[in-house]
């Protein structure tokens, strides 16, 4: 998750801002029109509640695509999804007069399988302990709004810019995953690899697997919720 992880926090941070300039354009507009402005406490629990399934859902996101990556490391061999960074050195004294010893190719081996295998089970545990936490917070929150809201609350503007923010955010991840992620994959099994270029496409990978049905899902829930504005309004208009 390494060369996606800094995008989606990036994008949080700029969402969060954009929300924080439209809060502040909304209450200079309401000032100067003479009307009074407040934030019921519902609403703002509201809010908190909707931003923390952000969050939450984003977190699980990251959980998956980690396990995801796991799998294609299994499945395509460990290099696919790791590199050997985590070898464990012994220490051990050093006489000032003694030649450092090299590393026979079958210690290297050895080092090198040690290493992928550590990155592989750390990649998993990481998958596990994101995808509870996220579930958890994301189950206790969706039933904080279900027993909150009423049927009206659901398809109110708050809402809608909740679709919007989670629309935006997997559709930037998956549009910046998925050319990454097929160009990392050819380049693996199409250029011969050597000490500075090799690329380990499982983690981009995993991400574009991950996050384009979400993308789809939220497009479809946004376009579904258009349709459903769209049908009300002339009986709204009517009335």
């Amino acid at each position: 998750m390494e060369g996606i992880l800094p995008f989606l926090v990036t994008g949080l941070v700029l969402l969060g801002l954009a929300a924080a300039v439209g809060g502040v354009i909304y209450y200079v507009i309401r000032v100067r029109s003479g009307e009074t402005v407040s934030f019921p406490l519902r609403l703002l629990f509201r809010a908190y509640l909707y931003i923390t399934s952000i969050i939450s859902i984003v977190i699980l996101v990251i959980g998956g695509a980690s396990l995801v990556r796991a799998g294609l490391g299994a499945t395509l061999g460990k290099e696919f999804s790791y590199s050997s960074a985590y070898i464990k050195f012994v220490p051990r004294p050093v006489v000032p007069e003694e030649t450092p010893k090299e590393l026979t190719p079958e210690e290297e081996e050895v080092q090198r399988e040690s290493g992928l295998d550590r990155a592989f089970k750390e990649g998993i545990l990481d998958g596990l302990s994101s995808m509870v936490v996220g579930a958890l917070v994301l189950g206790l929150h969706m039933w904080g709004r279900r027993r909150l809201e009423s049927e009206e609350d659901r398809t109110s503007m708050l809402n809608r810019v909740y679709l919007i923010l989670l629309l935006v955010i997997f559709g930037i991840v998956a549009l910046t995953a998925l050319p990454m992620a097929i160009n990392d994959t050819l380049r693996y099994y199409i250029l011969d690899p050597d000490e500075f270029s090799r690329v380990v496409p499982g983690s981009r990978l995993a991400m574009a697997i991950v996050t384009v049905p979400v993308w789809a899902y939220y497009l479809y829930a946004t376009l579904r919720a258009l349709r459903r504005e769209e049908a009300t309004a002339p009986a709204a208009g009517s009335g």
